[in-house]
């Protein structure tokens, strides 16, 4: 992304400081984005054209992610036996060597543009990304200083004691 610039910076900002300040109690999205708007709306209005950017982006990933089916109005006929999407992403080179996203209907799709996206779609991947286990390695280690109930915190704070 070198030559992009950040959309929405102090909006993204302040959403990690209120989920910061939140993260002891907990707090659900939508909770968070009330503190947003509650407490900064002057800087959402600020930054509506990159808020309204990053949505339509979120909002056309969604719809790329769509299955055909019975249900699909656009539905090729040809396609109709095989419960494949209408669209897939594609991750390609530009002439730049920027990595995009770009997404093509599969009916457009080349034999080797499939293959590849399939190939890429099967490769034997952990069952869960390192962050997790680092996190269950974690909680391995502290839980015998605490109870079911006992934060993280608690316990790494009797573990470096003892």
């Amino acid at each position: 992304m070198a030559g992009k610039r950040k959309l929405a910076p102090r909006v993204c900002n302040l959403l990690a400081v209120i989920k910061g300040k939140v993260a002891h109690k907990g707090a659900t999205s939508e909770e968070i984005i009330a503190a947003l708007r509650r407490e900064h709306s002057e800087i959402i209005k600020a930054e509506t054209d990159d808020i309204l950017h990053v949505g339509l982006i979120q909002l056309a990933n969604q719809v790329c992610r769509l299955r055909s089916g019975g249900a699909t109005s656009v539905q090729l006929e040809m396609f109709a036996e095989y419960a494949v999407p209408k669209m897939i992403t594609l991750r390609t080179e530009d002439d730049k060597g920027q990595v995009r996203n770009v997404h093509k209907a599969v009916g457009a799709l080349t034999i080797a543009e499939a293959r590849q996206h399939v190939s890429a779609h099967m490769k034997p991947r952990p069952r869960a990304s390192e962050e997790i286990k680092e996190l269950a390695r974690l909680v391995d280690d502290v839980q015998q200083f605490g109870t079911e109930r006992s934060t993280i915190e608690q316990c790494w704070a009797k573990k470096r004691a003892s």
